[in-house]
């Protein structure tokens, strides 16, 4: 049977439902997190606090360009379910390739969320890059509002509203009147960001997280209605939802804040770290101080790509460790400019043999720091 066949089942599925919603975190959950991603930035970039009000004010621009903008909608959404490679874990995140298989209509009326958050990101580097400020705020309100519909769990799975299991209507009730009546408790706390070497990776990573969550979401409606005797409306419906969902809905709206502020620390580093307007620092003085790296794909045959940030200026080094911590592989890449920076290791090619399938470790080592990505090498 032909792949494209297989594939049927799962595509008559999505279209006995209708087409996603129009919903997003609601206005508050939006705000909110575009009030806190601000405070996880690190000190290079304080300067863009300086945009935070007006990035509140347009946070939900996005939405308003749905009845304006074709394509717009299916921009804030991804029923990652509905694809059998996602359950299979073989979901390919290049958008062309899926296309090729179901066709360019289905992948929209699925979503697009993950490859609009990448799209975003691209602009957003090229408007730092550019030293266009006053773009770069239209981009991270975008990107503020995509991040937050990734991590909404109802809008990263084919059952949405509930509609696929007798919860009809949560999906309004989940985000928007209950986020309103517990308003006082959307207290957002700041993380570290992190470099994401692949900004589309990183949101097909949250759409999986955020589609798992939705479960939960589900089953505390279900829960809920039972202990307000059927009711959806009432305040003992809502008091039991929140209490059974306040855990997992501010760690959903934590998240998205860190992971827009990450988002952008990506895009300033791809752009080179230019200094930014009204900052407290000068970055040309005073370098980033995040050393990352990640090594891919995982799982990996003779070869694994390293994507990495130079906090400074430096030769690094990268040791392949088994999970005993020996040295298996040494590989020293040259001296690197402080920034972004990729290369490809090859083990047969670059000095070393090909390790034995396992799980390993790629160290990092530069300017007296270093860091670790986790790696898998099959036959």
């Amino acid at each position: 049977m032909s792949d494209a066949l297989k594939r049927l089942p799962l595509i008559a599925l999505a279209l006995l439902a209708s087409v996603a919603p129009a919903h997003a975190w609601g206005g508050l959950g939006h705000r909110t997190i575009a009030g806190a991603w601000v405070e996880s930035l690190p000190w290079p970039l304080d300067g863009l606090a300086a945009d935070e009000a007006w990035v509140v004010d347009h946070v939900l621009d996005p939405d308003t360009r749905k009845s304006t903008v074709p394509g717009e909608g299916v921009r804030h959404y991804i029923d990652i379910d509905a694809y059998p490679e996602y359950h299979a874990g073989t979901l390919p995140h290049d958008r062309a390739v899926l296309e090729s298989w179901y066709g360019a209509a289905q992948v929209e009326q699925w979503g697009v969320v993950p490859w609009a958050v990448g799209e975003v990101t691209d602009s957003l580097t090229v408007a730092m890059a550019t030293g266009r400020w006053d773009r770069a705020r239209l981009w991270i309100a975008d990107l503020c509002h995509y991040v937050g519909d990734l991590h909404q769990p109802l809008h990263c799975t084919l059952n949405y509203d509930g509609q696929l299991t007798g919860n009809n209507g949560i999906h309004s009730r989940y985000e928007t009147r209950l986020l309103d009546l517990n308003a006082g408790a959307l207290i957002l706390a700041p993380g570290a960001v992190t470099y994401l070497a692949d900004p589309v990776d990183a949101a097909f990573a949250i759409a999986g997280a955020s589609q798992v969550a939705a479960a939960a979401v589900l089953t505390a409606d279900t829960q809920a209605r039972a202990a307000a005797g059927g009711s959806t409306s009432s305040g003992t419906y809502y008091a039991e939802l929140w209490s059974r969902t306040q855990t997992l809905t501010l760690a959903r709206l934590d998240g998205a804040a860190l992971s827009t502020a990450s988002f952008i620390y990506t895009a300033w580093a791809d752009a080179g770290f230019p200094p930014v307007p009204n900052a407290t620092v000068d970055v040309s003085v005073d370098a980033p101080r995040v050393l990352t790296l990640t090594a891919g794909p995982t799982p990996a045959r003779d070869r694994v790509e390293l994507r990495f940030v130079l906090p400074v200026a430096a030769s690094p080094v990268f040791t392949l460790l088994d999970v005993r911590g020996r040295r298996v592989a040494r590989l020293e890449a040259g001296p690197q400019p402080a920034g972004p920076g990729r290369r490809t290791w090859a083990f047969g090619a670059d000095g070393a043999g090909t390790p034995a399938p396992g799980i390993y470790f790629v160290r990092l080592s530069a300017g007296g720091r270093a860091t670790e990505s986790r790696v898998v090498v099959t036959p």
